[in-house]
């Protein structure tokens, strides 16, 4: 099985989410960015840090893929903890649970926590 290792970040001028290669501190043929994201035969495009999230491997229910600060329909955030991605329900670690290939097919991804930037 293939491993698929992908970021995504907010535009730092609200153009969206970027997908692709996470870079640090690189220079875009302008200026100099200190976090950007990586699209294939284009330039790193800075994105806001605080923004940045891993794609955790899995697909929602509707297979839409889940990166960690997603929503669920269940009020949970996906997190990256302990070198597992998990859901906390409300900031408690305790409240969530590992994510798995099967609790995902229960999951329905609704957001992000950053979709207000």
């Amino acid at each position: 099985m293939e491993r698929i290792i992908k970021f995504r970040g907010k535009h730092i001028n609200g153009y969206g989410w970027i997908y692709g290669d996470l870079v640090h501190n690189t220079f875009d043929g302008k200026k100099n960015i200190k976090i950007g994201i990586h699209i294939k035969n284009i330039y790193p495009i800075e994105v806001i840090p605080e923004t940045v999230g891993q794609f955790i491997g899995l697909k929602d229910k509707n297979g839409k893929d889940i990166y960690e600060g997603d929503e669920t329909n269940g009020g949970e955030l996906i997190i990256f903890d302990n070198g597992s991605f998990k859901t906390t329900y409300k900031g408690d670690i305790q409240g969530g649970g590992l994510l798995t290939k099967q609790r995902c097919k229960y999951i329905e991804i609704t957001g992000s926590i950053h979709d207000k930037l």
